[in-house]
């Protein structure tokens, strides 16, 4: 018979005067100061929230230094500005080659201006016909036979004419040849317009997954309870290639990959994640999310259908109900029509992400409900409904306040965490000890290059 786990809820006893007080003053010195006191504020909200978290009557509490989010966004600056270096090359050598480009078109615009001036020249003074009228009779083929009785002339400047073309345009084609396709340039050119689309992976599919697995190494060096600090091992550029290579397949198979992706990026953080000398232990199985996955895809694809038969059928319908009396009126209607389509699709963008709540909530429940330190675990019983609620009443708090309502924000999202979160076993007989090794010195600024938000605070 398996023996009953006691269950440790948190605790949060943050105030939202305390958080607006905080905010306040983060938002007014930050302004006075030309953005330098931000990260002073971040690390006072970061300790006033971490502070205000209590498992089994004791507190938690954040240890990191505004100073060290500073370096570490230097840090992340010269890191980022030495991968533009590539990138500025390649722009340099794409607009050296396209000014090269047009300066050679230019060159033989005019040489064939020329030549084609002392072409017009040379027949006008030795042609007995009258050029301009021959050429249209006999601009096609099919009325090539001359009405003349000397042909011969005019076949003769015909093949002159299309002798010198033939030479000009072979003398053209060289010298494109010579301008373009030279293959020491070609080859630099080649990597140069490579290199653009190189970036953008690197900056949106590789970069972000860096700055957050540095991040979050920081955070949770800087994370004691009980005079415990936790410790991320691992390497943020094996965290970075991981992240890529899924991000591309989540692509290529239209978001099917998804839950694969989650669960493997998850493993690699969580299975080198350290409290103490307690090193965590997580399994989950890839079933669940998988169908949940397709189960969300499934009511999107349900939505989308459903919300555009409405806006196909139910707004045209809607303009031929109301009254046509006078161009004013007509027009008054189109343009509320337009914009009722604007407000459908972008109802529709809202409408078809909210399946997508459940999913987010069987992630969370499967990242703490298998994750494990030594004979302590957690339980989590956030439904898909309560992810819903949480973050679209935070969605309509930060619109209606005009991002005023943040400090709002953060207290809903930390009752949350504490109202489904539970750890479960014996606390009193926890034996974890401090690990030696350094904590992190960089990584805590990397998240502000990007303005990336990484957990709960």
């Amino acid at each position: 018979m398996a023996v009953e786990q006691e269950l440790h809820t948190f605790s949060y006893d943050g105030k939202i005067d305390e958080l607006y007080k905080i905010y306040a003053l983060s938002i007014t010195l930050s302004i006075l100061t030309l953005g330098i006191y931000h990260f002073w504020g971040k690390t006072r909200k970061r300790r006033y929230i971490t502070s205000s978290f209590i498992l089994d009557n004791d507190r938690f509490e954040y240890t990191g230094y505004a100073k060290e989010l500073i370096w570490g966004l230097v840090f992340g600056c010269l890191l980022l500005f030495s991968s533009l270096i590539p990138l500025i090359w390649a722009q340099d050598e794409i607009e050296a080659f396209n000014k090269q480009k047009h300066d050679h078109q230019q060159v033989q615009q005019e040489d064939e201006n020329v030549d084609e001036n002392e072409t017009a020249y040379h027949f006008e003074q030795h042609d007995p016909f009258n050029h301009n009228k021959i050429m249209g009779q006999y601009s096609s083929l099919s009325n090539f036979w001359v009405r003349f009785n000397d042909q011969g002339v005019f076949l003769k400047y015909k093949n002159e004419l299309l002798d010198v073309k033939w030479r000009l345009s072979i003398s053209l084609f060289n010298s494109t040849l010579d301008a373009q396709f030279n293959p020491k340039k070609n080859i630099k050119l080649f990597i140069a317009v490579l290199m653009t689309p190189i970036y953008l992976i690197f900056f949106f599919a590789f970069l972000p997954f860096i700055i957050v697995f540095g991040s979050l190494r920081y955070r949770i060096s800087r994370l004691r309870w009980r005079g415990i600090r936790g410790h991320l091992g691992g390497s943020a550029l094996v965290y970075g290639s991981l992240g890529l290579i899924n991000t591309i397949l989540k692509v290529i198979t239209v978001g099917f990959w998804i839950p694969i992706s989650d669960i493997m990026l998850s493993k690699y953080k969580l299975k080198k994640l350290y409290f103490g000398n307690q090193k965590a232990a997580f399994n989950i199985s890839y079933k669940a999310l998988i169908m949940v996955n397709l189960g969300t895809i499934g009511a999107i694809c349900y939505l989308v259908g459903l919300v555009s038969l409405v806006a196909y059928f139910i707004l045209p319908y809607i303009a031929s109900l109301a009254p046509h009396e006078g161009w004013l009126i007509e027009k008054l209607i189109f343009t509320l029509i337009k914009e009722g389509y604007y407000l459908v699709v972008i109802l529709l963008i809202w409408i078809c992400y909210i399946p997508r709540y459940w999913y987010r909530a069987a992630l969370f429940r499967g990242r703490y409900n298998n994750l494990r330190f030594g004979n302590i675990g957690f339980t989590c019983d956030a439904s898909g409904y309560d992810y819903f609620k949480l973050f679209v009443i935070n969605d309509l708090i930060f619109i209606l306040t005009l991002s005023l309502g943040l400090p709002i924000l953060w207290q809903r999202r930390m009752q949350f965490f504490c109202k489904h979160v539970k750890v479960s076993g014996n606390l009193s007989e926890l034996s974890i000890l401090q690990a030696p090794g350094e904590k992190s010195k960089f990584g805590g600024g990397f998240a502000s290059i990007m303005n990336l938000e990484i957990g709960l605070i």
